[in-house]
């Protein structure tokens, strides 16, 4: 038996591990109509506003699978876990977040209290605070960390700063480009830690989220600053070494393609596909299913896959002031990142830091490998058969690999393994 899924005659359905089993009640949730789409400041919003208008019509058509369709339905234990949606201010706007086995606070009277009294959180178990990548990404291509909620584990996603809901929230504003910098999506974390009262945490993220955790955990003086570790998927040593690695592994797909793509790119495209190149679209496709997200399910348009839906609402602001208006070249805020700089500042060297990526990750094994050896608790994992989405491509192994990880970096007794 696997810690995280089962087979069943009506497929493969996530279960909660023994001894971690989440009681059935009734809880108060909000309900929407699917998993992406929210209840925001008494406003019905869907996801689907921002998609182009084909992928639209085949997400009314065609309903999300759950969890990234890493899963054939939506277990028991999901409509029975407590959970939270809920809007904080900042910057001048709104921040979305989502918690996953939500427990109210101590002063949240008589129904709070019982929820308190029968939370499936076992004691020790300390939250996971995702940050998502792209840059400019809305959080839900990550949903399948929610599964973890199924061994107790509480997870809280968000939406940074002029994406997704937090956009939707905001009046579709997003700040001008000259705000949106590296402190300022830190910051973000400090408010969403302080309304959450995450005193202490893990930090999850993914691709640039990984390089934004790593700097958030160093400014906090990792432990000290409450961070009790960091995980990062598809995180190299530097960002300059990312684009070297990009460039390498455009070369794999042969000349036509890699010429394809660096004259779109050159163009100043965000988003690579949408070049009026048939050439280009056809080697952005061929580039995205090879080195990022392998899973034709999470990739697909009918029904709708949560990478393509992330994408098509991937914000192009964001994107264009975090890592510059081209993906081959360095650019933005992040041009001249390197955790070398972040390790000699010694703010990480007491902190546990699990790197993960996927065989065929557009990030080399000997770029992750740089950035875990940097700190003394870093560890390396290379998942079989996924692209640099090893959290859909090879998501049951990254998850348990990544609970053992935080288990022992918290001191709490790891769920049981496959069996």
């Amino acid at each position: 038996m696997s810690t995280y899924v089962q087979e069943t005659a009506s497929g493969r359905v996530p279960v909660a591990e023994p001894g971690c089993k989440l009681p059935a009640r009734r809880v108060a949730v909000r309900v929407a109509h699917s998993r992406r789409d929210t209840l925001l400041a008494g406003v019905f919003t869907s996801s689907r506003l921002l998609l182009c208008p084909i992928d639209a019509q085949a997400a009314a058509q065609a309903p999300p699978k759950p969890f990234c369709a890493v899963v054939d339905q939506v277990p028991n234990w999901a409509f029975s876990t407590p959970w939270q949606e809920d809007l904080i201010n900042f910057a001048g706007g709104k921040t979305w977040y989502r918690y996953v086995n939500y427990v109210p606070p101590a002063n949240s009277g008589l129904f709070g209290a019982l929820q308190r009294r029968y939370s499936p959180v076992p004691a020790g178990k300390l939250p996971v605070l995702v940050v998502s990548g792209g840059p400019g990404l809305p959080c839900s291509y990550l949903e399948t960390l929610e599964l973890m909620a199924g061994v107790g584990r509480q997870v809280i996603f968000y939406d940074q700063v002029g994406c997704g809901n937090t956009f939707l929230a905001s009046n579709n504003t997003c700040p001008p480009a000259n705000q949106l910098t590296l402190d300022l999506y830190m910051q973000q974390i400090d408010a969403l830690r302080g309304r959450l009262k995450l005193d202490m945490c893990h930090l999850y993220g993914q691709g640039a989220g990984g390089m934004l955790a790593l700097s958030y955990a160093a400014a906090k003086q990792g432990k000290a600053g409450g961070i009790k570790s960091v995980t990062v998927g598809s995180t190299p040593g530097s960002y300059s070494q990312l684009i070297r690695d990009r460039k390498q592994a455009l070369q794999r797909l042969g000349p036509e393609a890699e010429q394809a793509l660096l004259a779109a790119d050159d163009q100043g495209n965000i988003d690579i596909s949408s070049s009026n190149s048939s050439a280009a679209a056809a080697a952005a496709q061929q580039y995205t299913q090879q080195y990022i997200c392998r899973s034709p399910a999470a990739t697909a348009a009918a029904p709708l896959g949560c990478v393509r839906s992330a994408l098509q609402r991937q914000s192009q602001p964001v994107y264009a002031a975090i890592a510059g208006s081209r993906y081959f070249s360095a650019g933005g805020a992040l041009a001249n990142w390197d955790a070398a700089d972040l390790a000699s500042s010694g703010g990480l060297q007491d902190l546990p830091m699990l790197v993960s990526r996927g065989e065929f990750d557009e990030v080399s094994e000997p770029s992750a490998k740089q950035l875990a050896d940097l700190l003394p608790q870093g560890q390396l994992a290379t998942f079989k058969g996924a692209g640099s989405y090893v959290h859909i491509d090879a998501w049951e192994p990254h998850l348990t690999m990544m609970e053992q990880h935080i288990c022992l970096a918290e001191g709490s007794e790891p769920p049981g393994t496959a069996r």
